[in-house]
């Protein structure tokens, strides 16, 4: 069919209503054409205005139309409002399209107007990214620059502050050795003044002499002249007042004859002290001498002189000494505050006093712990041993068997004097406790016995512990 009769059904059914799909003007049918058609279409629209019949049958033409007059004039207004409708769709088509027209003109010039400005803006866009590009390249390399310039400052920084913390380290160090320097002269300076003062007090009073032993005759001699006061009592370095009017040497004599253990039990007790003094054998310098304070009748020194260590005693009972003596030992009969104060500084290398602080004074103490941390070498060692008062069978009565004892002497109180007058690595060792101690006790069985354990282990320790206790220390070095 002609696109162009088909177009104007198409409208002819959508103005009647007969069709509601749309109707478009395409590229094929063109105004001119529509216009030709619908000139036609009017034309013949008027179907009531026939032609005047003629041939033959005219009178019955004649009738027919004037009985269809009625209807072919309806069908005439009907066509001529279809055609009206068609004239006007056609008209709005035309308009429409003439508007679609001029719309993609100015969308074209539009486009014809944006595509520069958007190849415009896309160079633009294209250059700022490579500026950007150039500029985040740039920051990242000051960035490593900066990295590298902050590591090398740390690393720099590091190297400083080890530097810094190893001069202080040494300055501090430093500091602690003339510390300790100070602290080594205060305390030499303040032991020199305690036997200062000790000398003063001692002027007025009697001493036994401090002497070399040609023989037992004269041990007892020299013994018995330096504690003769014009009181009547012989009895050197043992006070008279508790027991006036007896033979109180006499008398400790019998009471170490009875509670005293041998000589051989004595012996194996003080060799535990070898090891601690075996570095001063073979030492024939003063450094290298051992003072044995108390020393009884010699047991520590026949050890120490079996082990080559030089060393002497001195004790205040002529008996002892006359007996040590007589058994080739180096035993003075000496008082041992006038004996230590008659000592050069620094001319002894060690000092043992066993089971003597118990019969001093506590002001004596401190006297005899200055005059050793003065006459001792840098280095020197000195032990201190006494009755353990922590075992309650020695602290409650064992102790008060001697008529000498003055009272006991705590471990924690003796260590920490030793410390507080200048003293250093001072170590407590407790010592001879009860073979009954020794025997292994089964723990108790059952829940709940860790407790009542804990307190089996304190009783023995209280009943059956060790007997006796030492204080080890040494003089600083260095000083």
């Amino acid at each position: 069919m002609d696109p162009t009769v088909q177009l104007i059904e198409d409208l002819a059914d959508r103005a009647l209503g007969r069709a509601d799909r749309p109707v478009f003007l395409g590229p094929a049918v063109s105004s001119e054409s529509l216009y030709r058609h619908l000139e036609a279409i009017e034309g013949n629209a008027c179907v009531d205005e026939m032609p005047r019949p003629i041939g033959r049958n005219r009178f019955l033409k004649k009738v027919v139309l004037k009985l269809n007059s009625f209807f072919l004039v309806r069908q005439r207004a009907v066509n001529l409002a279809t055609s009206g409708v068609v004239h006007d769709l056609v008209r709005a088509m035309e308009t429409m399209q003439s508007e679609r027209a001029h719309e993609q003109k100015r969308v074209a010039a539009a486009l014809a107007t944006i595509e520069p400005r958007l190849a415009a803006a896309a160079i633009q866009q294209r250059t700022q990214v490579e500026q950007l590009s150039l500029h985040v390249t740039s920051i990242e390399d000051r960035l490593l620059r900066n990295d590298q310039m902050l590591e090398a400052s740390v690393v720099e920084l590091r190297a400083l502050l080890i530097d810094v913390e190893e001069r202080r380290t040494a300055h501090v160090e430093e500091l602690v050795r003339r510390l300790s320097d100070i602290e080594a002269d205060v305390t030499l300076d303040r032991t020199r003044r305690r036997v200062l003062e000790r000398a003063i007090a001692m002027s007025g009073r009697k001493h036994g002499t401090v002497a070399d032993v040609a023989g037992p005759a004269e041990v007892v001699a020299t013994a018995r002249d330096a504690s003769d006061d014009g009181t009547g009592d012989d009895h050197a370095g043992l006070e008279p007042d508790p027991l006036r009017g007896f033979d109180l040497v006499d008398l400790y004599d019998r009471f170490e004859a009875r509670f005293r253990p041998s000589d051989v039990d004595l012996e194996q007790r003080f060799a535990d002290y070898l090891a601690d003094l075996a570095p001063l054998a073979g030492d024939l310098t003063a450094s290298g001498i051992v003072v044995d304070i108390g020393t009884g009748r010699g047991e520590l020194l026949r050890i120490m002189g079996r082990a080559g260590i030089s060393c002497y005693g001195i004790d205040s009972n002529p008996h002892s000494v006359h007996e040590a003596v007589s058994a080739g030992l180096d035993v003075r009969m000496a008082d041992l505050f006038a004996h230590l104060a008659g000592l050069p500084a620094e001319s002894i290398g060690a000092i043992v006093a066993l089971h003597v602080v118990e019969h001093l004074e506590p002001l004596d103490l401190l006297s005899m712990v200055d005059e050793a941390m003065r006459v001792l070498v840098p280095g020197g060692l000195i032990i201190l041993e006494t009755p353990n008062p922590t075992n309650l069978v020695v602290g409650a009565s064992s102790f008060y068997h001697d008529p000498t004892h003055r009272r006991p002497v705590t471990p924690d109180y003796l260590a920490f004097v030793l410390g507080d007058r200048g003293f250093v690595d001072v170590e407590t060792r407790f010592l001879h406790p009860l073979p009954e101690y020794e025997l292994e006790v089964a723990p108790l069985p059952g829940p709940g016995m860790k407790s009542l354990d804990m307190l089996i282990d304190d009783v023995r320790w209280a009943l059956k512990g060790p007997q006796d206790y030492s204080v080890l220390a040494r003089r600083p070095s260095g000083r």
